[in-house]
């Protein structure tokens, strides 16, 4: 919590790993438990990511990448995340995403692609889980629960138009993490997800296992 106890601003010199990250990220110090919790939560992130392409990976998809939105407004709370973060296949799942949708998704604006104009908000099912937690305080607007017609029972129930609801978000929040040009990066001319210099030359495990429904050794 010290390292995310301070948002970075604009023009702000702390930096990622390798650029002077302040005291704000020599004073959070992580305990031993720390480590152990990050390799668990990336090894699973890893598996998952690697089924792009799967529409049942899509609402954990969408949860971690909300965190690592909210991660990235504090560089010094970064520090410890960012090297084992996957950002090649990242970059690599939001392009099939990209891809595969068939429809033109609002990811430009920085406003939230909630309900289109005159729809009733939808809150996703993990919207309503992750609702109140600090990591999306800034992410879900209160009116996106407020103005919803969804009855307590009907809160879990997954509606076919939740898959590109769920694309669009992925698509969103990636082009957010992108804006800072510390992690990854969009080319408005390709329309493509790529990573910042720092990490292009991390192994990207894409190059060894193939899209979900693709045949490989694990099938």
């Amino acid at each position: 919590m010290k390292a995310i106890s301070q948002r970075s601003e604009e023009g702000d010199a702390v930096g990622s790993a390798g650029a002077d990250s302040g005291a704000g990220a020599n004073e959070a110090v992580p305990d031993e438990m720390f480590p152990k919790a990050r390799d668990f939560a990336m090894k699973i992130y890893k598996i998952v990511a690697l089924r792009f392409g799967d529409p049942n990976t899509l609402p954990f998809l969408h949860t971690f990448l909300a965190f690592m939105w909210h991660m990235s407004k504090y560089p010094a709370a970064m520090t410890h995340l960012e090297r084992d973060f996957p950002w090649q296949l990242t970059a690599t799942m939001l392009n099939h995403t990209f891809q595969s949708c068939g429809f033109e998704a609002r990811m430009e604006s920085e406003e939230f692609p909630g309900a289109l104009k005159n729809d009733t908000p939808r809150p996703l099912p993990e919207d309503f889980a992750m609702r109140s937690l600090v990591y999306t305080e800034d992410y879900l607007p209160s009116k996106w629960f407020k103005e919803s017609k969804v009855e307590e029972d009907e809160k879990q129930f997954e509606l076919a138009s939740m898959v590109d609801q769920r694309k669009e978000r992925l698509l969103w929040l990636g082009r957010r993490i992108a804006s800072t040009g510390r992690w990854l990066t969009w080319n408005d001319l390709s329309r493509r997800f790529g990573v910042a210099d720092e990490w292009a030359d991390l192994e990207d495990a894409t190059s060894t296992f193939p899209a979900f429904g693709e045949r490989n050794e694990y099938s």
